[in-house]
């Protein structure tokens, strides 16, 4: 026999010998109790299985997780629902999770070899100071907890999710002490001082238990701030737009003002940060006048 025959032989009695599962099941029983997921992170989960599910047409078993499936999946992301290239590896993204962690149980023949597909990088755009001051505004008119909300996260730069949670306990004086369990990679937490004009904010807006007590689902949030946002008389580009824009205006307006942004952002690597900063606002070297006269 030759070696592809042996090959095809071995995945034909592994398949036979094992019972299938659906991927949901793989994912909801071995998956998330081992990565311990966030209620947002397991409904992302569930959204890629349920596209590859839309793509084969039935439901979606472990024995799915080929790179055949996966990468066709890809194309169809593309091509047929024509959903931008970060969808389509974000889906890829969250395949591979779940292959990885199957093959290592040995409940999958091989490791995945589908790759990512070629992702262009933006030019990172912020608000500037007249465009934070027309979003507080009409955040005002909506209530004073969206503008609270709105204001701690120009003045502190965190993830909406760390925000959105945040008890009135972890205010302490002039600092907000964010646990790290509330932050991405649960490692690190994080002391921010506010200022008096965001401390008054958060002191109308604040009830017993929460500092941004919003009577709507998480869900819908980036739904209400794209509200906000036009009302603002601002553009509201998806992925773009959303609190992380914030966060890039926070990391912009601390490096124009000569502060360290990596380190203000808490990242590892100055190459992440740079994907923060918006040109416009943090400003660099002009090299028109370094050019000779032409």
């Amino acid at each position: 026999m030759t070696g592809e025959e042996v090959r095809s032989t071995r995945l034909e009695a592994w398949t036979l010998a094992r019972p299938t599962m659906l991927l949901i099941d793989f994912y909801s029983q071995e998956y998330r109790p081992r990565r311990r997921n966030s209620q947002n992170t397991a409904r992302l989960f569930g959204h890629a299985i349920r596209k590859l599910e839309a793509y084969l047409g039935r439901p979606a078993e472990l024995d799915d997780l080929t790179d055949s499936h996966v990468g066709g999946c890809m194309t169809w992301i593309l091509y047929d629902r024509q959903l931008s290239v970060r969808t389509a590896n974000e889906f890829r993204d969250r395949m591979l999770a779940l292959w990885r962690l199957a093959a290592r149980m040995g409940k999958a023949a091989e490791w995945p070899l589908v790759d990512a597909e070629p992702q262009p990088v933006r030019v990172p755009k912020a608000y500037s100071d007249g465009n934070l001051a027309a979003l507080l505004v009409a955040a005002r008119d909506v209530s004073p907890v969206w503008e609270a909300l709105i204001a701690t996260c120009c003045e502190t730069g965190e993830r909406i999710g760390a925000l959105v949670d945040a008890r009135t306990a972890w205010l302490v004086g002039d600092a907000l002490i964010i646990p790290a369990e509330y932050r991405k990679g649960r490692r690190m937490p994080r002391r921010c001082l506010l200022r008096p004009a965001c401390l008054k904010l958060i002191q109308t807006s604040r009830n017993k238990t929460h500092l941004f007590p919003l009577p709507i689902k998480k869900q819908s949030l980036y739904y209400h701030l794209r509200k906000i946002t036009t009302a603002a008389g601002l553009e509201y580009e998806k992925h773009y737009s959303g609190f992380h824009k914030l966060r890039r205006s926070y990391a912009s307006a601390i490096e124009r003002n000569g502060g360290d942004a990596t380190r203000a952002l808490g990242h590892s690597s100055r190459r992440v940060t740079e994907l923060y900063l918006d040109p416009d606002i943090c400003g660099g070297m002009d090299y028109r006048d370094m050019l000779p006269q032409v």
